[in-house]
């Protein structure tokens, strides 16, 4: 390194000059000044501290034995301590003051901030566009204002703050949203409209209070709107809860003010029942004959492969023939052949078919449960062979 060189490397760290004046009332001179910058590169120190350790060790080389030596360097002068974790001045009055609110901000500068505007102009019903409008900025940008508020009100909260709490947070900044736009822009039509939405409330019989808002043709933020400035409206809903129907006290048919009503004055158990459903009924198949053959069809060819439905076909055709059910004869002689002894389970996976019931007077008619007894195909022929011999 030249001389030049070490110059202009000592002048581009600190305004040395003035330090030195300051604490030795002298000019340095060049050789000093070189000097010094060497210094301070090689053991890594600031011209402040070396002025204090040059005073303290009488001179430059006492400073220097005193930093090669390593011992414990006197108290210097204190640094200035940071204003936040970030940040070391609020960052719109420049001055550290005030308490930090957050995100670089005083607690007096904040409330002025283009952050805290977007904030309260979104939860006043303004959308993100309108005030990208208003404050001439693009709506990507008031975005990114928004959620950098919605951060700093977090931070404040809890800065390790559960992802299930930010999202309540979020929601009621949403829900206050919602109602202010939907006050701003529905209250207007139901004022306008109000004496026609009495009159249709009072003329609905049971509806709930979304069945209000679609009767209202309006969204389901404009409800809370509703319940604040209008409870009337939900009285007239109560009231009319109350009723069975409008024009009915109770079912024509049964009686019965419990039931739900379905339609003409009948409750939902005998409107099935009466002859208005039938004639409704009919007029439709009338209309609709081939549609109606071609479902059921369907329809029963998919009952019949049904397990309980060809179980209760089974039964209904033993009673038929035998004027019992075959687990009724199977009780008096065992589920099994009564002359080769083959179980009933044996001789279904054998033949896939149940034992068969036989007379043993050869009178069909005969049920008696005497006369009937279990016997499988083997043993009905050899007995059927027997009586034609005999």
């Amino acid at each position: 390194m030249t001389y030049s060189e070490e110059i202009n490397y000592f002048d581009l760290m600190t305004d040395w000059g003035v330090a030195y004046r300051e604490n030795f009332n002298a000019d340095p001179s060049p050789a000093i000044k070189i000097e010094i910058a060497k210094i301070m590169k090689k053991y890594n120190v600031n011209f402040s501290d070396l002025a204090l350790l040059i005073e303290y060790n009488n001179g430059l080389n006492g400073a220097v034995n005193f930093l090669e030596s390593k011992n414990k360097i006197p108290k210097l002068k204190k640094r200035a301590t940071k204003w936040s974790k970030h940040y070391l001045k609020c960052r719109k009055c420049l001055l550290t003051i005030n308490e930090h609110y957050g995100g670089g901000y005083c607690f007096k500068c904040y409330y002025l901030t283009k952050e805290y505007k977007v904030v309260v102009d979104y939860m006043a019903g303004k959308t993100l566009a309108e005030i990208g409008r208003e404050m001439k900025l693009s709506r990507e940008r008031i975005r990114q204002l928004f959620e950098r508020a919605i951060k700093i009100d977090l931070d404040r909260i809890d800065i390790n703050m559960p992802i299930e709490q930010e999202n309540e947070y979020r929601e009621e900044i949403e829900e206050s949203h919602k109602f202010n736009k939907a006050k701003k822009q529905y209250r207007e039509i139901i004022e306008k409209n109000y004496d026609s939405i009495v009159k249709t409330l009072s003329n609905k019989n049971k509806v709930g209070k979304l069945g209000l808002l679609k009767t209202l043709k309006m969204p389901n933020s404009v409800l809370r709107l509703v319940e604040e400035e209008y409870p009337e409206f939900l009285d007239i809903i109560e009231k009319n809860s109350n009723k069975w129907t409008l024009k009915y006290e109770k079912c024509r048919s049964c009686g019965t003010d419990t039931i739900k009503h379905k339609r003409w004055g009948y409750c939902i158990k005998c409107y099935t029942k009466t002859e208005e459903w039938r004639n409704l009924q009919k007029r439709y198949i009338d209309s609709h004959k081939e549609e109606v053959r071609g479902r059921n069809r369907i329809y029963q060819s998919a009952y019949s492969k049904r397990p309980y439905v060809q179980q209760k076909q089974k039964t209904r055709e033993e009673i038929k023939r035998f004027g019992i059910n075959r687990e009724s004869i199977y009780g008096v002689y065992g589920a099994k052949c009564i002359d080769c002894g083959i179980t009933r389970d044996e001789y279904f996976q054998k033949t896939q078919k149940e034992l068969s019931i036989f007379h043993q007077d050869g009178n069909l008619k005969n049920n008696d449960i005497k006369n009937l007894i279990p016997l499988c195909k083997h043993c009905v022929s050899s007995v059927n062979r027997k009586k034609r011999i005999a």
